[in-house]
């Protein structure tokens, strides 16, 4: 679905609101984003690259638990040798790769980082402007996962907020091979959970992809 019409019909047909205004708690966040990225290495696999990635096209609800991609108008078909152009991204001022508005041939870097600012915008309220404010943007998110035991996937998030696309995965593939790690997804307990309720439904059409999440997931926290 695209355009204005047909985002207020998916809204309606939708429960929930915008990704940022779901009024999940921060482990829960993890585990969303971490549903979002592997919907996009799906539709990325079936040949379907989704872009201009923001909270508005994430229709999220905590109660029933449910997180939905709505608005692809701005979707484009996946180019074998990941050159793209610009025209042919969309993007929302102020949650754009810095490179977008400057250069007519993009890369799938771009995008990555149109989803990775997504946790720093819904957590600590951040976009463009203040993304590399000492206080405000990548340090104090970096502490915020540290606190919530998730470190590792703070180092994945930063490289893929590189300001050089050179410098982030090229992809969402090589995005989400990162947040995979060794040792499974970089997720405390409660946030794996999340993710794995979120992405039960579709679990077999994701394993037809070769998404199987086959890393053990906790009982239901308390």
């Amino acid at each position: 679905l695209g355009g204005t019409k047909a985002r207020a019909m998916a809204e309606s047909w939708v429960d929930g609101g915008a990704l940022d205004q779901a009024g999940f708690a921060p482990l829960e966040l993890l585990g969303a984003w971490a549903f979002i990225a592997e919907q996009l290495v799906a539709f990325r696999r079936r040949g379907i690259l989704y872009t201009d990635i923001k909270c508005r096209n994430v229709i999220a609800s905590r109660a029933p638990l449910a997180v939905t991609l709505i608005d692809f108008n701005l979707a484009t078909c996946v180019e074998a040798k990941g050159l793209y152009r610009a025209s042919r991204f969309g993007y929302t001022r102020g949650f754009e790769a810095p490179e977008h508005r400057r250069a007519p041939v993009l890369t799938e870097a771009c995008i990555v980082y149109q989803l990775a600012l997504l946790l720093p915008h819904c957590g600590l309220r951040v976009d463009n402007r203040n993304l590399r404010h000492p206080r405000r943007g990548l340090g104090p998110l970096r502490e915020r996962l540290r606190a919530l035991g998730a470190p590792r996937l703070a180092g994945v998030l930063e490289a893929s907020l590189a300001v050089k696309p050179e410098e982030r995965p090229r992809d969402f593939e090589e995005l989400w091979n990162a947040f995979q790690g060794p040792g499974g997804p970089l997720l405390p307990a409660k946030a794996r959970w999340t993710w794995k309720t979120l992405r039960a439904p579709y679990a077999a059409p994701l394993a037809e992809l070769g998404l199987d999440g086959n890393h053990n997931a906790p009982d239901r926290p308390r």
